[in-house]
């Protein structure tokens, strides 16, 4: 009979079951998504996101989005289907390209394609979705966001680039302009949430728009902060590249991808 083993009161004996890493147990359900607009490269280093399909009672969900519920429905998709990050966390750029690779991974059967007039030759042919078939545009290796002296004066501006929680606190923004008597444009209240600080000072939407209006006798400053946000373009087009089937066209078409409830539950060719 073999003798039984004394344990020290000091060994760790939970040290003999490894428990699963976080990241282990995500793998076993999801499948990392290694490809964003955005590189990675404004997330904390080591940042890892993964999704899953989108099962039937979200996709359901999603056939009934309008202009409405839009955010909400899809941060209630993203919350289900991404792990790895905290949503409000995502950066807008990159929350599209999300959107897309689900619906990708939700129907990968090839016998799932779409139809549409070919506009080259104006027949009819199809295409199968594909996040590859669309025109992704991604940060630049050397991108980094540093702090604007604005033109003739020493205010510096800073900026972050809007995360899903950004987009959030705009679309609040202009439920309160809606019953107030100052009104500001899209381009403004867009610029206005990228703002962080102006001259050290944290501020908000509202004073971010402000300023931006109280530049009305600077034009030159204003196109200096619209030239510098621009520098920030990266995301995916919602637009697929689709090559016309017919063999004496092959020609590519651009075909614009909106969020209708066939886009979620498509319809299969027999």
């Amino acid at each position: 009979m073999a003798k039984p083993r004394m344990i020290d009161i000091d060994e760790d004996i939970s040290a003999k079951v490894p428990e699963k890493k976080v990241e282990e147990q995500l793998v076993d359900n999801f499948i990392e998504i290694k490809d964003l607009p955005s590189r990675f490269k404004l997330y904390p280093e080591g940042t890892r996101i993964f999704g899953r399909p989108m099962k039937l009672s979200e996709v359901k969900k999603l056939t009934f989005m309008n202009e409405d519920n839009y955010n909400d429905l899809l941060r209630y998709i993203l919350s289900s289907c991404i792990k790895g990050i905290d949503i409000d966390e995502i950066y807008v750029a990159d929350k599209l390209y999300l959107i897309f690779w689900l619906r990708a991974n939700t129907y990968k059967n090839a016998n799932f394609v779409t139809s549409y007039t070919c506009e080259h030759c104006n027949r009819k042919t199809e295409y199968k979705f594909d996040v590859g078939n669309f025109e992704i545009t991604y940060l630049e290796d050397d991108f980094e966001l540093k702090p604007l002296t604005l033109l003739g004066r020493d205010t510096v501006v800073t900026f972050d680039l809007p995360k899903i929680r950004d987009e959030d606190n705009v679309k609040k923004f202009q439920e309160i302009l809606k019953n107030g008597v100052v009104r500001y444009d899209d381009d403004t209240i867009t610029m206005a949430g990228m703002i962080k600080t102006i001259g050290g000072v944290d501020i908000g939407i509202r004073k971010a728009c402000e300023f931006i209006t109280s530049l009305e006798n600077e034009p030159e400053n204003y196109a200096y902060l619209t030239s510098y946000v621009l520098t920030f373009d990266f995301g995916i087009v919602p637009l697929i590249n689709a090559t016309c089937h017919h063999k004496d066209c092959k020609k590519v078409n651009q075909i614009p991808i909106s969020f209708r409830p066939d886009f979620f539950i498509p319809k299969y060719k027999f």
